[in-house]
């Protein structure tokens, strides 16, 4: 470990540094820890601080959640979106606190995704709104299939209503079939079949016989 642990923290080509760090995954030496840390703080190449970040995963000492904390303001959208993440499953409440302004204002769509999916799954039902204009066709596509994924955990007539919409003509086929699965996997299966008998006969070949497997 020692040898891995000099590889990351010193200057060497990013295939060896990248090499010592992922020979550290699970490992969780004090040693090891500070590395991290020092990975996030101190490395130029954003993959490198990421996977430490998602390393960091099973750590819940001050020290890291405090390095977790000060990434979620770095300048790689990739990093930002591990450290959320990360900080989610580390401290629940603080990573749901900070996805919250995340999700209005973070200028990367994958990071919002991110902390809309955290946000689900904090707030329960009181996502609910959220997750309906989320879906919404001013929205990208991911954050749409996000907040469809997220509907289907939540279940509900109001959630299966948005995702009801998501399987009309005018969507995309990925949207569509997104939506037919995501509301199978609410557990109102009498809906769900309803839904899909009602697009067996859809203009789209591949809509209808994904409807035939729903």
């Amino acid at each position: 470990v020692w040898l891995e642990v000099r590889l990351v923290r010193c200057r060497s080509d990013f295939a060896g540094r990248n090499w010592a760090l992922q020979r550290l995954g699970g490992v969780e030496e004090s040693a090891v820890t500070d590395a991290r840390r020092f990975i996030v703080l101190n490395e130029h190449e954003a993959w490198l601080r990421e996977t430490a970040l998602h390393q960091m995963a099973k750590d819940t000492g001050a020290a890291t959640l405090a390095v977790v904390s000060s990434a979620l303001r770095d300048p790689a959208p990739t990093v930002r979106n591990a450290a959320l993440a990360t900080l989610y499953r580390l401290d629940p409440k603080a990573g749901a606190t900070a996805a919250d302004p995340m999700y209005a204002s973070d200028p990367n769509d994958p990071v919002r995704q991110t902390a809309l999916a955290i946000l689900a799954q904090a707030r329960g039902a009181e996502a609910l709104p959220l997750l309906i204009a989320a879906s919404g066709p001013d929205n990208t596509a991911g954050m749409r299939y996000t907040a469809a994924r997220q509907l289907s955990r939540l279940g509900g007539a109001a959630a299966e209503d948005a995702l009801v919409k998501l399987t009309a003509s005018v969507e995309t086929r990925s949207l569509r079939g997104l939506a037919l699965n995501a509301l199978a996997a609410t557990g109102d299966s009498a809906r769900a079949t309803s839904e899909a008998i009602s697009h067996l006969g859809d203009y789209d070949p591949l809509v209808a016989v994904q409807a035939g497997y729903t």
